[in-house]
């Protein structure tokens, strides 16, 4: 723990998981704003729709998860331990005596912590059903409420166990079959990961729709929020990116309008509003403007100025795909903070419920066989994870990684080649009434 910013073991679980996001965290009575209000919160029994990664570098502190018979069990964590709180597991978290703890939380991508308390209604969301049948074999809580974890300190009480490597190859890879032939007709799958535009979303929303709204609403929202610790980070984002950006002659030549960073300061409004509008006009995907465009939307949601555009018949097969044991994902090259605000505003409702999980390109390229291996790594299961998509080269990906593979045929999508080799639907419908086909 002493060593952990240099630790090979630790780099090489973080790759092996796709935990992509780390910080350092401190609680104690003098490091921690607001401790007395947080330590209480913390305490509270509650479930996070992502798995919580704690490693303990100093001190050490209490987490309480439940038994089989609904019973807390205390596990003691102390420096040189580590902990996986499954999704869907409540639990809570206090110090001991000594009333000082400091831990570093890893993630995959971006980093949410929300806390959802318990209660009857969350018994339905989808973590918290995906958990029950991962670790207890039921999704009904009321016949068995075991709350588990993994540790990896000598001091977990009925700890689970993580992969060993009866789980993956020799060299640490999961165990996959490469290019093999889809036909996953009347299949069930452990995980189904979802693309969204294209295939949940109409491709329109997020171009007619979000792009110029956030072109738009970008001068309003920076003057807005100039000051706040937020905006700051992101303006510090932006012009880190320009001035890696300054240094590539290719890119500027084929991207005309870039301007460099102002040295006055009284410029720099502007100049962000600029860069901004010129990243969109060259569809860039670059973390500090999807990190902008993120706040931007967040904002447009919480008005309600926006709401996410779900297809008609996306909802009610995700129900029917959880009902049968299957967990939900999303991966899109969009941030995974913008991808809970199209589900959790959407013309359907909230939908957060139902999604077990989100990937950003954080985790890598979509086109690249090696995201979705991390991908794969981290929800579990080998040749019973579907993935559903409009574009031909994520669909290579997928498959070559292992997983099986469906293209939408959505209004407005990129047209395919013929002989193409994979299986396509119209709608997610079609997935259960044996109407896909292959070209």
């Amino acid at each position: 723990a002493d060593k952990y910013e240099n630790d090979i073991q630790l780099d090489a679980m973080r790759k092996r998981f796709g935990y992509s996001y780390s910080d350092v965290i401190v609680v104690s009575p003098s490091k921690l704003p607001g401790y007395e209000t947080k330590i209480k919160s913390f305490f509270e029994e509650h479930l996070h729709t992502d798995d919580e990664v704690r490693y303990i570098l100093d001190g050490s502190g209490y987490f309480d998860v439940r038994s089989k018979h609904d019973d807390w069990i205390r596990i003691h964590m102390k420096k040189g331990d580590m902990i996986t709180l499954p999704a869907g597991l409540y639990h809570r978290f206090t110090c001991d005596e000594r009333n000082y703890i400091k831990a570093m939380r890893l993630f995959v991508g971006d980093p949410v912590w929300t806390a959802y308390n318990r209660s009857k209604e969350l018994e339905t969301c989808a973590s918290r059903v995906n958990y029950l049948k991962t670790f207890t074999g039921s999704a009904n809580s009321s016949s068995s409420s075991s709350l588990s974890s993994r540790s990896s300190g000598k001091r977990g009480a009925e700890a689970l166990a993580t992969p060993t490597i009866g789980d993956y190859g020799e060299q640490g890879q999961p165990k996959l079959s490469k290019n093999k032939t889809t036909n996953s007709r009347n299949k069930k799958y452990s995980s189904i990961v979802l693309d969204i535009e294209g295939t949940t979303t109409p491709i329109s929303f997020v171009k007619d729709i979000l792009f110029p709204y956030a072109a738009e609403k970008v001068e309003p929202f920076l003057t807005a929020h100039w000051t706040t610790d937020e905006t700051k980070t992101d303006v510090q984002l932006l012009i880190e990116q320009a001035n890696q950006d300054a240094q590539d002659p290719s890119l500027l030549s084929a991207m005309p309008g870039f301007r460099a960073v102002p040295e006055n300061k009284k410029d720099l409004l502007k100049w962000c509003v600029e860069n901004v509008l010129w990243q969109i006009r060259h569809n860039r995907k670059t973390g500090s403007l999807k990190q902008l465009q993120g706040h931007i939307w967040r904002a447009g949601y919480a008005s309600g100025e926006l709401k996410g555009q779900i297809y008609d018949d996306v909802v009610p097969s995700i129900e029917k795909w959880i009902s049968q044991g299957s967990k939900i994902f999303i991966y899109s090259s969009g941030s995974r903070q913008a991808q809970r605000l199209i589900f959790g505003f959407s013309d359907k409702g909230d939908l957060r419920k139902y999604i077990s999980g989100y990937f950003d390109t954080n985790i890598g390229p979509k086109i690249q066989e090696s995201s979705y291996r991390q991908i794969l790594e981290t929800v579990g299961g080998d040749d019973d994870v579907l993935f559903l998509t409009d574009l031909l080269p994520e669909a290579k990906a997928a498959q070559s990684a292992g997983m099986d593979t469906v293209l939408m045929l959505r209004p407005g999508n990129t047209p395919l080649p013929v002989d193409h080799g994979f299986e396509t639907a119209s709608t997610f419908s079609e997935l259960f009434q044996g109407q896909r086909h292959t070209q």
